[in-house]
């Protein structure tokens, strides 16, 4: 499947995006004076590298790569075993594919976020030895 080779697609827009914002919370002399997530996106490969679009981006793959590939894959199998519901039975195919979408959003949902969590623990909970944050969670 391309859910592979394409996952990786998200990561520099969340960097950049995240970038953005933190650039905000630093002190005067350390911004990097970025106006939008988009200027960020462009300064970035510049200015730090191509490689910081990337840094940390495991866990996004993983989460893109699992989300799609259980939600297309559990869409399928919903399809195709409950096909009778709307050629023997009086049941809209609209309905049944609508039921069949969240279904499957929802589990490849519950299945891929632990990975995206991941993420959000490593970036946005700086801990110290012991589990402490010496900022008390901010950075002003």
């Amino acid at each position: 499947m391309a859910f592979g080779p394409t996952s990786w697609l998200t990561v520099p827009f969340e960097n950049a995006r995240r970038a953005y914002y933190a650039d905000k919370t630093w002190p005067l002399e350390l911004r990097r004076n970025y106006t939008s997530a988009t200027q960020a996106l462009v300064r970035i490969p510049f200015e730090e590298g191509p490689g910081y679009l990337f840094k940390g981006g495991f866990p996004l793959i993983m989460n893109q790569f699992l989300f799609w590939t259980v939600y297309v894959n559990f869409y399928i199998f919903l399809k195709n075993k409950f096909f009778l519901f709307w050629v023997y039975n009086d049941i809209s195919y609209e309905w049944c594919k609508a039921v069949f979408m969240g279904a499957s959003f929802g589990i490849a949902s519950f299945i891929s976020y632990p990975a995206y969590h991941t993420r959000e623990m490593v970036d946005l909970w700086p801990k110290e030895r012991g589990g402490f944050c010496t900022w008390n969670n901010s950075y002003r």
